[in-house]
């Protein structure tokens, strides 16, 4: 349908737009998380009683950390980082461990991580 020079060029437009898809232009470049919220929103799953949603630290990826209070992007992937070359955290409280997870960090996400055995 398409000659290899037109998938090309294709591939090269649609990698250029995801890329893009990306940055927030709105103080500064920035990159953004692809699940990130504007200021103010409330995941829907932060909506649930607190004893109904947690998430399992040794087993979500970085996009479902993203979503933890205080926990951006960057913080998300050095927590599975972390966890890929230590292996499972063993309690909660293991997270503390990692690079810039600090107990005032910590406290705002412990309820909502859990360990399942």
């Amino acid at each position: 349908m398409y000659t290899r020079s037109q998938e090309l060029l294709l591939l090269i437009l649609v990698t250029i737009l995801v890329i893009f898809s990306y940055i927030s232009v709105d103080k500064g470049i920035r990159l953004r998380s692809p699940l990130s919220l504007p200021k103010g929103a409330t995941p829907r799953l932060f909506s649930l009683p607190q004893e109904d949603f947690r998430i399992d630290i040794n087993t979500v990826d970085w996009r479902e950390l993203d979503l933890l209070p205080g926990i951006g992007p960057v913080l998300a992937i050095r927590i599975i980082e972390y966890r890929e070359t230590h292996g499972p955290f063993k309690q909660i409280e293991d997270l503390l461990t990692v690079k810039s997870i600090t107990p005032r960090v910590f406290n705002k996400i412990k309820s909502y991580i859990t360990i399942h055995p």
